[in-house]
């Protein structure tokens, strides 16, 4: 692997692998705080169905003190049915969520009621008016009433709130109703007569419709006893829930400080949902009211947000990459360029071109260790030089050596030559002096032979005088 790989391979690694875990470490960050956000989100959306529901109880109330006003209490005290009947008949036509009225006497005794409540003396309206007589203006709240305590079986009213429980293949006796309590007073404060509008929840679509306008995408659902009795939760297998069971019990509900945040599957879809009960205007709990919102809606805002967090780390990833990969290529030019020049010196290639940036006067150790290479280039190309030149300077001295043997040898020759004709003619002379000395021998032999005879006359010639001479 190249220099240059190794270099990117290596600060890609030591960016890249704290990146991920750092993207990893905040995803899951991010998860929780979308978890956490869901919840928050939820929160939120409750908070504006617990201000529909508010906002019909608060309008209901104000509507019972402004619909009896002094010719309602003057047609009050003189006991006309009728124009009680239109005066409530036609409210009920303005304000069609209201779907039954009671009117009480003083006494509490019933004056007119319209559908035919069954029980006008249940506990909890004997509660609201007992609360209406001491409380200005009127008393709001959500109760829980049987159903059959409120409408006649056989009517049309009891028909239309009833709840199909689909589990248990039968039908809900409950019935959850907003309900306000206005205490009719006379100029001196004595009380005339009391009011009731009531706005039965069971089977009521505005709650859900209304809130999903204002929180696109979610739902909304009212239960009674774990039922849901309003609902516009659909899902790609069904779009009908209403009479179908909560998703915990609502002793659990009740055991989680009256909320609960939590994930279900409806019809192969994930909901997110929050659910929080219902209280009375005495604090009991009569109802649960749930929002949520399916889990891909709600992570299309989520995954914005996510998508954000991860893709700009994303980019500037790619960036310092590009940016990575230009230093790294630029860091590892001179050494690149140093490796290829120390492949080239090792072929013998010793002159090359090397670009006049890279050569400048730098503190890179590439660019130092490029200098120095070229440098042992430069060296090595002037010493090869030298030794090219001392090599000629051999090759003459060889030639020269070579043309002086040459002479030698045929000086060599001719001396042979002189030698053998100098031998020859020292042994031709030798030959000479040998037979002279022949001669002079033969002469010395012949001249000691002819002298000897003479010579020994003459010396005895000589002894006979010798000794005669010594006689005398």
């Amino acid at each position: 692997m190249s220099i240059y790989r190794k270099m990117l391979v290596y600060t890609s690694t030591i960016i890249i692998v704290p990146m991920i875990i750092i993207l990893f470490l905040s995803s899951t960050v991010l998860d929780n705080q979308i978890n956490q956000s869901a919840e928050n989100y939820m929160k939120e959306a409750f908070v504006i169905a617990n201000n529909l529901l508010s906002s019909r109880l608060s309008e209901m109330g104000r509507l019972s003190a402004s619909i009896t006003d002094t010719e309602f209490k003057e047609t009050l005290q003189t006991g006309d049915r009728t124009e009680l009947t239109n005066a409530l008949q036609n409210t009920c036509e303005v304000y069609d969520y209201l779907n039954f009225y009671i009117l009480y006497d003083s006494d509490k005794r019933l004056v007119i009621n319209k559908p035919n409540i069954q029980d006008i003396h249940s506990p909890r309206l004997e509660r609201l008016l007992e609360k209406a007589e001491s409380e200005q203006p009127a008393v709001t709240s959500v109760e829980a009433f049987k159903l059959d305590d409120l409408f006649d079986p056989d009517s049309e009213s009891y028909q239309k709130y009833r709840v199909y429980i689909s589990d248990e293949r039968t039908y809900l006796d409950k019935c959850l109703a907003a309900v306000s309590a206005y205490a009719i007073r006379g100029s001196t404060g004595n009380i005339l007569g009391y009011l009731v509008f009531g706005s039965v929840l069971n089977n009521d679509s505005y709650f859900p419709s209304a809130y999903s306008k204002s929180v696109q995408n979610s739902y909304l659902a009212i239960s009674v006893d774990g039922i849901r009795i309003a609902s516009n939760i659909s899902s790609p297998a069904s779009e009908n829930y209403i009479g179908s069971t909560m998703p915990v019990s609502v002793s659990t509900l009740e055991g989680t400080n009256d909320v609960y945040f939590g994930r279900k599957e409806y019809g192969g879809e994930i909901h997110v949902f929050l659910d929080k009960m219902i209280s009375n205007c005495d604090g009991e709990s009569v109802g649960t009211i749930g929002v949520g919102i399916p889990e891909k809606k709600f992570m299309l805002i989520a995954n914005t947000q996510k998508g954000i967090v991860v893709t700009v780390p994303l980019i500037f990833l790619v960036v310092i990459l590009f940016f990575l990969r230009f230093a790294a290529k630029r860091i590892a030019r001179p050494i690149v360029k140093a490796t290829a020049l120390a492949d080239q010196i090792s072929q013998g290639n010793t002159n090359v071109d090397i670009d006049v940036d890279l050569l400048a006067d730098s503190r890179d150790e590439g660019d130092i260790l490029l200098r120095a290479l070229k440098k042992m280039a430069d060296t090595i190309s002037k010493n090869r030089e030298d030794i090219l030149a001392y090599l000629r300077e051999l090759e003459k001295s060889r030639e020269e050596q070579h043309r002086l043997s040459q002479e030698l040898l045929a000086l060599n020759e001719t001396l042979e030559k002189k030698v053998e004709i100098r031998t020859q003619d020292l042994r031709e002379a030798i030959d000479g002096l040998e037979k002279s000395g022949q001669y002079k021998t033969q002469f010395l032999s012949h001249m000691s032979h002819e002298l000897r005879t003479p010579l020994s006359s003459i010396i005895s010639c000589t002894e006979i005088l010798k000794d005669e001479f010594l006689v005398r």
